[in-house]
């Protein structure tokens, strides 16, 4: 790599303000529909081929907002021109042997998160009524069973992490990146695949919550939670 800072797409002219943003979100709608049904599609396909009294499949649609970052290397000696960078982001997928690479940057304070949660809630006529905070934590299990859990956990009063649900092997049957120019931030759509077990031997559930447990032994005096994990 070339050490230089990321790229970054621009808008070459001013937005002219929120009649072309409802516009452009139309657009996107209407891009990723047909990608969204086909890849649902064979995803439920996919699940019903392989059925499991232990486990439940189900599909979660979700949006991330971020930055798409182009990062380039050097071949040759001398840095990728910028015209690799613009044929990339036209074509929208990047190939192993890209000599540019695309990435996702969701590294935002949180007070701005809150300030878009909060107008989010007011356009759509909605209040908070509560709020819970959940972490999650991820499990390798190294004799090859399951390659990766992740598990959904609740921080409960008395300091502790309640698992409410534990998945295997998300899957992502889709996902598309969309550069909002005229804004801020970009957009991230995914479509999970979430296989979540409903019936746990009890020596492998005690030794996930023993797991949690040991967590919040090692964590709390170095700062607690939040200076370790990241918040959904």
């Amino acid at each position: 790599m070339t050490g230089a800072k990321p790229l970054v797409l621009a808008l070459s002219s001013p937005s002219s303000g929120y009649t072309e943003a409802a516009d452009a979100a139309a657009v996107i709608a209407e891009r990723f529909l047909p990608d969204l049904l086909y890849a649902a599609e064979k995803a439920r396909a996919r699940t019903h081929d392989v059925p499991r009294e232990d486990e439940e499949a189900k599909l979660s649609l979700m949006a991330r907002v971020g930055k798409v970052l182009f990062q380039r290397f050097c071949v040759g000696g001398s840095p990728v021109s910028l015209d690799a960078v613009r044929d990339l982001a036209e074509a929208g997928t990047e190939g192993s042997k890209s000599p540019v690479r695309k990435t996702f940057h969701t590294n935002m304070p949180s007070d701005f998160l809150d300030d878009m949660e909060r107008l989010a809630v007011e356009r759509m006529g909605l209040e908070f009524v509560s709020t819970k905070e959940h972490y999650h934590v991820k499990v390798v299990d190294k004799q090859g069973v399951v390659s990766k859990m992740s598990c959904k956990c609740t921080l409960q009063e008395d300091g502790k992490l309640a698992i409410n649900k534990i998945e295997l092997n998300q899957i992502r049957p889709l996902l598309e990146d969309v550069s909002c120019l005229s804004k801020d931030l970009d957009l991230r759509l995914i479509l999970n695949t979430n296989r979540i077990l409903i019936d746990l031997q009890p020596e492998v559930e005690n030794a996930i919550k023993s797991l949690c447990l040991q967590l919040l032994l090692i964590l709390m005096p170095e700062g607690g939670l939040d200076g370790h994990l990241g918040t959904s």
